[in-house]
This record gives C-alpha cells, structure tokens and sequence, in this order.
C-alpha cells in the first residue's frame, strides 16, 4: 500500500511546489478571493462596503483529484472537487485517509472507521455511499456494480472542469491495475481571480409558485438574481436569490454569513435536508444571532449553487419559517 502512496505522493509535492512558485508574486490572493467573494454576497446582505479595484489576475483554477478501486464485484470511486489552492492543501491529508490507511473488508467493503468522526456529512444524492468534509474539501465516495470504463469516468469528469477531450491528465495504474490514481487541474495561469459570478435572471433557472402572500421586486442592482417579499400577519420579510460557482468552498460562504450576524466561526451549522416536490434536496441553514436571524436554503447543482435567504427586522417568526419552506418546497430549479 505504502508503495502507491508514495508515487502519488510525490506527484502532489511536486504539484504544490509549481503552485507555490507560480504564485509567489500573489501573497495576498486568499485576502482577494475572499473580497471578492463580499462582493458577490454584498447585495444579499445589503452591505455598502467597496473591495478593492483593479486587481491584477491569479491563480484560481478548480482541480478533481480521485482514487478508483475497483474490486470483484464493484468499483468504488473516493473523489473530491475543488479549488486547486484547497486542493493543494488537503492532498496529503486525502492521501493519507483514502490511500494509505484505507482498507477493504473480506466483502470488499471500504472501512472508514480510521476517518474523524466529525468528517462525515449526511449524503444527499442517492449513489453516494458516504461523504466527508476535509476543512471545506468534500470527499465523495460512490461505488458502481461491476467493472467500469475508467477512461470514460475521466473524460467525464473533464467535462466537469470543463477541460477539453485531449486536456492532460495524471492518471496511474496500481496493484495490477485495480486502483488508479487521477488528478485533473484546470490552467490557471491566465485563470481570473474569484470574480463575482455571472447575474442570472431569475426566470432563467427557476419556476416558482407564489400565493398572494408574495410579492416579486424589482431590482437591477448587486449581483442577487431576484428578491421577494412576504408580507404575513402585518410583518414584511425579504427573500433574496442568488447562485454561486461551485467551485467556492460552502465553509467559505457560510462564513462571510456568521461573520455578518457576529456569530463565532467555530460555531458548526448543521444543515436540516428537505426533499422538494421536483425531488430536488435542499440545506436549510439556522443562522441566530442576538440581533437578526438568517434562515437559509441551498441546493448544489453540478456547477452552481443556489442560494435562497430569508430574513426580516429583528428575529424571524416561525410561520414566516414555515412559508419560506412551503416556497422552496414547491420551487422547481431548471438549471441546477
């Protein structure tokens, strides 16, 4: 075991080395990331504040790295999807959980009983056998029945980064072939920084069902694909709605969020999952402070996220809780 280790091990240093050289000249690129990132959010949390201008370009490709078994009867793929500067942080870490100190039953069942407990999250996709969070890098593990066409899995997940057919790939075959080491980067050097998405039209990516307790506004302004309003028992409450890359870490939006509300960033959030009537499955989010509360909805696509946020003066009532969840219940997204 400690022999693939070791190969793939030194492709990852070598890997971190280039990305530490490349952007040498970039010390402050996480305190960009992070600005620009405000300012996508800064429309959805009704901020004035101004990032900084005219930044020169960095280094902010998205990266897959996986590890594929593939036993008798079935094949088991440990992927994780990400920015190539996170990816770069939690290789060893990855290496060591699901390469180095993984092993198979006498069912050829993965034991991840070596994993911090803390690390699993609830899956929520029905092929998924589990699913882990390295300090904002989640870990998917699926297995397929059968032998799969690994070749097909990797140019699949080119589509993903969307890197074309014939883009470079480390690819390594190990142990008679029955486990393959891959990693997919995309170029970076020319890449923008995390600039603020594209606005979408809400009508674009989302059909919604309204009763005449809400109210759609009109807005042109920030980066929020639409607002709502609930007027409910003389209170009137905002929704705004907003989609996010993928490639931007959840731990990294939740935060700008606790941050705004003056929660502790220790302070874990966990998500309560809703099944939708288009089967879609949603997060809800509780964000409470002494001053204002968040109830929050996100559903992950392939490539983005979409964002719904309730809020209102002061704390949130529960029947206003319990609207917002009947409208995202009933909101069918087109695009996810």
């Amino acid at each position: 075991m400690k022999n693939k280790f070791i190969v793939f091990s030194s492709f990852v240093a070598l890997f971190v080395i280039v990305a530490l050289i490349i952007r040498d000249d970039h010390a402050s690129m996480t305190q960009r990331q992070m600005d620009n990132l405000n300012q996508a959010l800064d429309t959805v949390f009704e901020s004035r504040s101004t990032p900084e201008q005219n930044q020169p370009p960095a280094n902010n490709g998205e990266s897959i790295m996986a590890i594929i078994y593939q036993k008798p009867a079935a094949t088991w793929f440990i992927k994780a999807r990400g920015l190539t500067q996170m990816m770069d942080q939690r290789a060893a870490e990855f290496n060591h959980l699901f390469l180095d100190q993984l092993t198979f039953d006498d069912n050829n069942q993965p034991d991840f009983s070596h994993v911090p407990q803390d690390y699993a999250r609830p899956s929520t996709q029905a092929m998924r056998v589990a699913t882990f969070d390295l300090k904002g890098l989640e870990v998917s593990v699926t297995q397929l029945s059968g032998t799969q066409d690994i070749q097909a899995n990797i140019a699949r997940w080119k589509r993903q980064l969307e890197l074309p057919a014939n883009a470079k790939a480390f690819v390594k075959f190990q142990d008679n072939n029955n486990t393959v080491l891959v990693r997919l980067d995309q170029p970076t050097q020319s890449q923008p920084d995390a600039q603020p998405p594209q606005k979408e039209n809400l009508e674009d990516f989302v059909k919604l069902a309204l009763n005449d307790k809400w109210q759609k506004l009109t807005s042109e302004q920030g980066m929020a694909s639409g607002n709502l309003m609930l007027s409910l028992e003389g209170q009137s409450y905002q929704v705004a709605v907003l989609r996010l890359p993928v490639n931007v870490p959840l731990e990294t939006i939740l935060g700008i969020w606790k941050e705004r509300l003056e929660i502790p960033a220790e302070q874990k959030l966990e998500p309560t999952p809703m099944a939708s009537a288009h089967g879609h499955q949603w997060q809800l989010y509780n964000l409470v402070s002494d001053q204002a509360s968040i109830y929050l909805a996100m559903l992950k696509g392939e490539t983005r996220y979409t964002f719904f946020r309730l809020t209102g003066e002061g704390q949130l009532s529960e029947k206003a809780k319990l609207e917002f969840e009947s409208l995202i219940k009933n909101a069918q997204v087109t695009k996810p």
